[in-house]
């Protein structure tokens, strides 16, 4: 039962963050409940969760996969008329970790099961999956759009003509956060020091080119809510 749970977990990270594509999102946004990608969003989603329900030994219940994919066709397109996109977004998560829940109260009768996170391995992989893309949405929801650096057009115009790698902040991060759970389930928490000392120093050139108190604060937030999140994940994933 601890590791269906897991499993269930890992299915809806996958399903909602890695195997969903930007331009799903966007068609869902412009049309809603008649956007093609919304039920493609589904069927993956029904077929993650049977996935885990087969594995864990539980595949008779398979109208529970039918549940928690049906509800993503539901309520995600409700996020479109949502105001507070922010506040949307954490709604739906736990809606969405609400109907995983329930699927393990059906499965257990309602007798409200005991769930002790045992399972060591699928503890590590749901953690490392987690501190990939799911934690860099959730950075960026976090931090308030009011908060980032408004450049200026000369600053913008010299954007533009530097060759810098596309998305390459969020690939940094990413790694940053893999190699911090790393250091953590090795034991060897000197190492997460080292790489933010690295970071700082190469992060050190673009802030003196930015001249920007706002963007330097902005990047020290961010970088600080990157690593609290991988170190989370990683005091979790070996406790």
């Amino acid at each position: 039962m601890d590791d269906l749970f897991l499993m269930l977990v890992l299915a809806h990270l996958l399903g909602d963050f890695l195997l969903q594509p930007t331009h799903w999102i966007e068609k869902r946004r412009q049309k809603k409940w008649k956007a093609g990608p919304l039920y493609l969003h589904g069927f993956v989603h029904i077929a993650l969760a049977f996935g885990a329900l087969w594995v864990g030994g539980f595949s008779s219940f398979w109208f529970l996969a039918l549940m928690i994919g049906g509800t993503h066709i539901l309520i995600d397109p409700i996020k479109a008329f949502a105001k507070k996109k922010r506040l949307s977004f954490f709604l739906d998560q736990m809606i969405h970790l609400l109907v995983t829940a329930l699927s393990m109260l059906i499965i257990s009768d309602f007798n409200f099961p005991e769930i002790s996170l045992s399972s060591i391995v699928w503890k590590v992989i749901v953690a490392f999956v987690f501190v990939t893309k799911p934690a860099s949405i959730l950075i960026d929801q976090l931090l308030p759009e009011d908060w980032g650096p408004q450049p200026s057009a000369k600053e913008i115009k010299a954007q533009q003509d530097d060759n810098g790698l596309e998305n390459a902040g969020e690939y940094i991060g990413i790694l940053e956060r893999l190699l911090i759970l790393g250091f953590i389930l090795t034991n060897n928490w000197s190492g997460i020091g080292f790489l933010l000392a690295a970071k700082s120093v190469f992060r050190f050139s673009d802030l003196q080119k930015a001249e920007q108190r706002k963007q330097t604060e902005y990047i020290m937030i961010g970088t600080l809510l990157s690593f609290s999140l991988a170190i989370v994940a990683g005091w979790w994933a070996s406790f």
